[in-house]
């Protein structure tokens, strides 16, 4: 999954829309299938996902080093309505759920 988030990233900046796109359509539907949802050019290099089941993130940045285990939740919300902000060399634990941006 996520070496298919990085081929997206790196055809996408090459200008390779067509070869994007398939990238796309295939990474969509394994994101279903194991209900993980990862956006584009959020997540920095020692990324590592767990048991890849249940997760769904929309951060504004993820830093280096993030590890993930099963059914957690980054999402926007809160009072600001800001997405989470995640520094670097951070463990986040199964069942876990963060909702708008973390101080």
């Amino acid at each position: 999954m996520v070496s298919l988030l990085r081929k997206e990233e790196y055809l996408r900046k090459r200008g390779r829309k067509l070869s994007a796109f398939l990238i796309k359509y295939l990474r969509a539907k394994i994101s279903r299938k194991y209900s993980v949802f990862l956006p584009l050019n959020v997540i920095e290099p020692g990324f590592l996902m767990f048991h890849p089941h249940n997760i769904m993130i929309n951060a504004t940045r993820i830093g280096r080093n993030f590890s993930v285990q099963f059914n957690v939740s980054l999402v926007a919300g809160g009072h600001d309505g800001s997405s989470p902000d995640i520094g670097d060399n951070v463990t986040i634990g199964t069942g876990s759920t963060l909702v708008g941006g973390c101080p």
